[in-house]
C-alpha cells in the first residue's frame, strides 16, 4: 500500500515518537497541567503543594495510555541515588568451579533479596575478575552513580585495594571475610565462627580425639583467623596443648575437595583420629569417600565441620556448627542500607551459631 506525503510524514513521526518514548511534558500536555505538578505525583513528592485526588488520577492515567517510563539517569541526578546495591562475589576462574552450587552463597542472596525488596533496592551482580580489578570498576560504579553501595563476598587477606572504598566513604559491607589492614571491622558481617569452631573442637576434645587434622582454608582467607581463635580458646578450657593435637593442610570448601584431600592422604588418615573440615561440603565429599571404601565414620575416622553451608550428606549427619545464611543475609543489607541513607547500623555484626551433634563424630 502507497502512502501520500501527508501519512507518510504522520507515520515516520509516530515512528519516531515511539522509538524515543514520551517524556514528561508530554503528559503534562496530555493531562493539562504544568510539567512540575506530573513530576511532583509520579515521583510521589508533592512536598507543600496540593494536588486533588482527580487531578492525580488524571495524571497517572495520562502516563499509562503513552506507556510513559521513567528516565531512569534523570532520576538518579535528582535524588542523588541509583538505589541500586551491588554484590561482589568470585568469578568462576577465581574458585575454579561453580560458585552457585554452593549453599552459603544462595541463602545469603536470598537473605539479601528479602531486605532489598522490602527497600525499594535493586541488586547488580558483579563478579570478581582479574578486569573487574585492574580497571578498578569497584569505584568506577560509585563514581557514575550506578550504584549506591557494595556488598562483598568472598574478598581475600591480601586484596588491599579494598580499602580505597574505605578511605572514599563508600557505602560497602564485607561479608564472611575481609581483607587485611582495614582502619574498622564495622564494615564486616559474619557468622560467628570463632563461636562454631570452639564448639566443635571442644566437642571433638571431650569425644578424646587427641590427634585432629584440621582441613583449612586457604592462608588468604581471614576465615582461618576466626576458627583458630575458637580452637585455641577451647583447647585453653580443657587444659590441652593444642600444639601436640591439632595438625594442619589446606582444602577448598567443595565436596570434591572434600574427597580429593582423603584420596591424597591414603592410609596417612589413620594418623589421624578425627578430620575437622571449614565447610559442611568438603566433610560432605570426605563422607563419600570414606563410605565407597569401607571406612567406618566415626569408629576409624571421625569427621566434622565447623560450618553447616549444605544440607549435608544425605546418608549421615555431619558433626557441625549451623549458621543460619538467609539471616546472615538481611543483616548485611541491612548494615549496607543503613550506611547509604546515614543511619545507624545493627549493632551485632554476627550472627549466632548453633551446635549439631550429628553421626560422623
Amino acid at each position: 500500500m502507497l502512502l501520500n506525503y501527508n501519512e507518510r510524514y504522520h507515520a515516520k513521526e509516530k515512528f519516531f515518537h515511539m522509538e524515543k518514548g514520551c517524556n514528561i511534558r508530554d503528559v503534562a500536555k496530555k493531562a493539562g497541567v504544568s510539567p512540575g505538578t506530573v513530576s511532583r505525583v509520579l515521583n510521589n513528592r508533592m512536598g507543600r503543594m496540593q494536588v486533588s485526588e482527580a487531578t492525580r488520577a488524571l495524571i497517572l492515567r495520562c502516563a499509562k495510555e503513552l506507556d510513559y517510563q521513567p528516565n531512569i539517569n534523570a532520576r538518579r541526578l535528582f535524588s542523588k541515588q541509583s538505589r541500586v546495591v551491588g554484590l561482589v562475589i568470585p568469578s568462576i576462574r577465581e574458585i575454579h568451579g561453580n560458585i552457585f552450587a554452593d549453599r552459603h552463597i544462595m541463602d545469603l542472596l536470598c537473605g539479601i533479596e528479602q531486605v532489598l525488596a522490602l527497600r525499594k533496592y535493586k541488586l547488580l551482580l558483579l563478579f570478581k575478575d582479574r578486569d573487574f580489578i585492574e580497571s578498578e570498576e569497584y569505584l568506577s560504579l560509585y563514581r557514575g552513580k550506578q550504584i549506591d553501595g557494595l556488598l562483598i563476598w568472598g574478598s581475600h587477606r591480601s586484596e588491599r585495594f579494598w580499602k580505597e572504598l574505605e578511605k572514599r566513604n563508600y557505602p560497602h559491607v564485607f561479608i564472611t571475610t575481609c581483607p587485611d589492614g582495614l582502619a574498622t571491622q564495622s564494615h564486616v558481617y559474619s557468622a560467628d565462627y570463632a563461636s562454631a569452631a570452639y564448639d566443635v573442637m571442644r566437642y571433638l576434645l571431650r569425644k578424646k580425639h587427641r590427634r585432629i587434622l584440621w582441613a583449612k582454608p586457604e592462608p588468604d582467607s581471614s576465615l582461618s583467623l576466626d576458627l583458630m581463635a575458637g580452637f585455641s580458646q577451647a583447647f585453653q578450657e580443657m587444659e590441652c596443648p593444642m600444639k601436640n593435637v591439632l595438625s594442619e593442610i589446606v582444602c577448598g570448601y567443595s565436596p570434591e575437595d572434600g574427597y580429593n584431600l582423603m584420596e591424597e592422604l591414603g592410609e596417612d588418615r589413620t594418623n589421624y583420629s578425627a578430620i575437622l573440615f571449614s565447610s559442611c561440603n568438603s566433610a560432605s565429599g570426605a563422607l563419600d569417600y570414606c563410605m565407597k571404601f569401607g571406612i567406618r565414620v566415626p569408629v576409624e575416622t571421625a569427621i566434622a565441620a565447623c560450618d553447616n553451608s549444605d544440607t549435608g550428606n544425605v546418608r549421615a549427619k555431619i558433626t557441625c556448627s549451623r549458621c543460619d545464611d538467609i539471616q546472615l543475609g538481611n543483616l548485611a543489607a541491612e548494615a549496607l542500607i543503613a550506611g547509604i541513607e546515614g543511619k545507624t547500623p545493627p549493632r551485632d555484626r554476627k550472627v549466632k551459631t548453633v551446635f549439631l551433634g550429628g553421626d560422623t563424630a
